[in-house]
């Protein structure tokens, strides 16, 4: 007999534990009951990674399971619509339902087994089902009349607090959504104004060891590539600066590295394979006399974050409030802080199209993937303009009245803008406004409709906005701004790269790609697609990004307009 149901074990081994819980017991004996008992051919279980069918089935018997134990992934939606129903050994259900639901929500039943109410957790996310995508055809088992009655109680008493949260009785539906102000973060502008004493520059290097006649780039902050930014591109326009200018080239990297092995050892890597003419300094972030020191010492701030992590980003501030010009991504909240062409330069950013991040984001919401992995995935598939960042420096280098005139800018923009007398003058304007709107206690209209968890949906249609650009059909890409043939395999081989290899094409594909755009010219991503058949949209889209982040393309892109800062008073929304 086909159907059956989809066992989901995630990453349970179903090996045998010592000191085991009471409801991984009564899994396991349930497990081997439906395996023993159940009157359909085989049993699929459903698991975060690839998992032996015969081990699985050893761990679960010891031995030889009495019909065929298969295992598949969880997000393989055809198998489990095959069987007809997703078993979870708990009540944890709405997730599960968010997954059906961005496929097909009548593809098969959701059925979960109630171990316990007690735990404020496991009533918290048993409760979730009434605000997500769990039907009539679903079900929770109950083992007991009484636990059935608590639970009756708990969804009911849930959904009658929803309804009235959204609806008001005769006067419809409203939205009860929080005021929206803006208010930018601050910094005591007149210490950093302090920091940065020119007259202290030839110290200030010598300490650190920069040659009086580089070019110094400073970076200051974490040196995470999977929570602030992933460096090739920093290096690559730093080495492209050096050639372009003819001046030595030296960047100061202050900061931190969140696992210092592993980590430097992956920087130091990239610097080598992007930057192998620049001096590349890793200073201690959290040393005081760093920190006093990299501000007369440098020429210019660089920041080029490609991370949905990063909403406002307060190193630039920093920089600006020191008299810096500031060269940063065109990236979220940088877009608003960067006043292009006065304070410094925003360089264009290209983020994969939506429907590319569904995976990425379903292995997150089920635990497959750490929260790191999830955001450096994602950002592993932004890219920040190469080209357009080296012809920024080049100007700064090469043009010292322009970086003074940006760093004066910079630092009155700052004091104007982002000193902490203005940002706290903002922050009680925004209380008397709270207070009014509390005392007139207004309604709001009903909330609409959404497919997918808007907390949880696709990462590159959620923060489409934070890039300068999608990616679309007919987005141009060209050759890389270095001159020769741009090393694939090299590329490949880095362990910075590869740390989000799982998502990537073949370098067969990739030396591919790049010798029919080198051949051309220039071709649109849509005519990339069609020279490369069987290659799936989301994979080619977001290697596409990939190369370009890398510097193996480049992509042509329409000159960015200045985006103030909007005004800082708060408004009520």
């Amino acid at each position: 007999m086909a159907g059956g149901c989809a066992i989901y074990i995630g990453d349970n081994p179903m090996q045998q534990r010592t000191n085991p819980f009471g409801k991984d017991i009564a899994n396991r004996g349930l497990f081997r009951a439906l395996i023993e008992h159940g009157p359909w051919d085989d049993q699929l279980f459903l698991v975060h990674n690839k998992v032996d069918d015969a081990e699985l089935a050893g761990n679960l018997f010891g031995g030889a399971a009495p019909k065929p134990v298969r295992a598949t992934s969880i997000l393989n939606h055809r198998a489990i619509a095959d069987c007809g129903v997703l078993f979870r050994g708990q009540s944890r259900l709405a997730e599960l339902g968010w997954l059906r639901r961005g496929d097909d929500e009548r593809a098969y039943s959701l059925v979960g087994l109630l171990h316990s109410l007690g735990p404020q957790a496991m009533r918290a996310y048993t409760a979730e089902v009434v605000a997500s995508p769990v039907e009539p055809w679903d079900a929770i088992i109950c083992t007991s009349p009484a636990v059935q009655r608590h639970l009756r109680t708990l969804l009911e008493e849930t959904s009658d607090y929803l309804a009235s949260r959204f609806v008001i009785p005769g006067t419809g539906h409203r939205r009860p959504l929080p005021q929206l102000p803006m208010i930018p973060l601050g910094v005591d502008v007149a210490s950093f104004a302090a920091r940065n004493d020119r007259s202290r520059r030839g110290e200030a290097r010598l300490a650190l060891g920069v040659a009086e006649d580089a070019f110094a780039l400073l970076w200051l902050g974490r040196l995470s590539f999977f929570e602030k930014a992933y460096p090739q591109a920093m290096f690559a326009a730093a080495e492209e600066t050096a050639r372009r200018t003819g001046r030595p080239v030296e960047f100061l990297m202050a900061g931190w590295f969140p696992s210092p092995e592993r980590d430097s050892r992956m920087w130091r890597e990239a610097a080598a394979l992007y930057a192998p003419s620049v001096t590349v300094r890793f200073l201690d972030g959290n040393d005081p006399a760093v920190l006093e020191r990299i501000w007369p010492a440098s020429d210019v701030f660089v920041s080029l974050v490609d991370n949905i992590q990063e909403t406002f980003g307060i190193t630039p501030i920093e920089a600006m409030a020191a008299g810096l010009p500031v060269v940063v991504s065109d990236w979220d909240g940088y877009r608003y802080t960067v006043r292009h062409g006065v304070t410094g330069f925003r360089v264009p950013t290209l983020i994969s199209p939506d429907g590319t991040g569904g995976l990425i984001a379903d292995r997150h919401a089920l635990g497959m993937d750490t929260y790191q992995n999830y955001v450096a995935q994602v950002a592993a598939h932004v890219a920040v303009n190469i080209r357009a960042t080296a012809d920024a420096l080049v100007a700064l280098a090469e043009d010292e009245d322009l970086a003074r005139r940006m760093g004066e800018a910079a630092r009155r923009h700052a004091r104007e803008t982002f000193d902490w007398p203005v940002v706290v003058a903002g922050y009680a304007r925004l209380f008397d406004e709270l207070e009014a709107i509390r005392r007139s206690a207004a309604a709001y209209e009903a909330a609409g409709t959404t497919r997918r968890n808007p907390v949880r949906n696709d990462p590159y249609g959620a923060f489409a906005g934070f890039a300068s650009e999608t990616l679309r059909a007919d987005t141009e890409f060209r050759p890389a701004a270095s001159p020769g043939a741009p090393d694939v395999a090299r590329h490949h081989a880095s362990a910075l790269n590869n740390v989000t290899a799982v998502w990537r094409l073949s370098p067969g594909l990739t030396t591919r790609i790049c010798a029919l755009v080198a051949e051309r010219g220039s071709m649109r991503a849509v005519d990339i697609a069609k020279a490369c058949t069987n290659t799936p949209h989301d994979f080619l889209a977001r290697h596409l990004v990939w190369m370009s982040k890398v510097g193996l393309l480049d992509w042509k892109t329409p000159p960015l307009s200045e985006v103030d800062l909007p005004d800082p008073q708060p408004g009520p929304g």
